[in-house]
């Protein structure tokens, strides 16, 4: 059985058609606002006049649509049916600009999201000023604990050359002062064993 188009003033069928598409229309319980849209928009009535309503074997065919088939966007014109004999061909011609005004929208937000990147980029990357001083600091920090070392040792050379000579081994010199520390308390015993010494009064 072919495919008839339910639209006003239609008369393609699948079979005289075997190129066009032809859709039902959306499904009473899962998109009911959807499918009064395209009640309203197809304008059928009854022979008594009452309002028509499609069955599960009504179709709409491609020629209503603007790109040949019906979107699931919202904002979309091929939402609803649009192109019938009573509709002028000025607002045939929504869908064309529907796609510009999105192209534009896209090419937009991919302006805007290539500044962010590059705006982000850059506050994660150290100024090269920053990065300037901080070298500057450590090789002043360097140059510090340089001449700090220098000043260690020019002093222990200083305090080793007023003990003793060049050629005087560092072993010698240790020894030599423990025995002037012991010499030194030994003079200490002594003074405190024979006590101190008063002169005597005349009685």
């Amino acid at each position: 059985m072919p495919q008839r188009c339910s639209a006003v003033g239609c008369s393609n069928d699948s079979k005289r058609n075997r190129g066009l598409s032809f859709f039902r229309f959306p499904c009473a319980s899962l998109h009911p606002t959807k499918r009064q849209l395209w009640i309203r928009a197809i304008r059928r009535n009854n022979a008594d006049g009452s309002p028509w309503q499609p069955s599960d074997y009504s179709r709409v065919c491609g020629n209503h649509f603007e790109q040949g088939a019906p979107s699931r966007c919202k904002d979309h014109p091929d939402y609803v049916p649009s192109i019938f004999a009573y509709k002028p061909r000025l607002q045939r011609d929504s869908a064309a600009r529907f796609d510009r005004a999105r192209t534009r929208h896209d090419k937009k937000m991919v302006t805007a999201s290539a500044k962010n990147a590059n705006k982000a980029s850059k506050q994660l990357s150290p100024p090269a000023v920053e990065q300037q001083e901080t070298d500057t600091m450590a090789e002043v920090v360097d140059n510090s604990e340089d001449q700090c070392t220098l000043s260690t040792d020019t002093a222990n050379d200083m305090c080793v050359a007023e003990d003793c000579d060049a050629a005087t081994p560092l072993r010698d010199i240790h020894q030599r002062r423990l025995l002037e520390s012991r010499i030194v308390e030994l003079g200490w015993v002594v003074l405190l064993e024979e006590g101190p010494s008063f002169p005597q009064l005349p009685r």
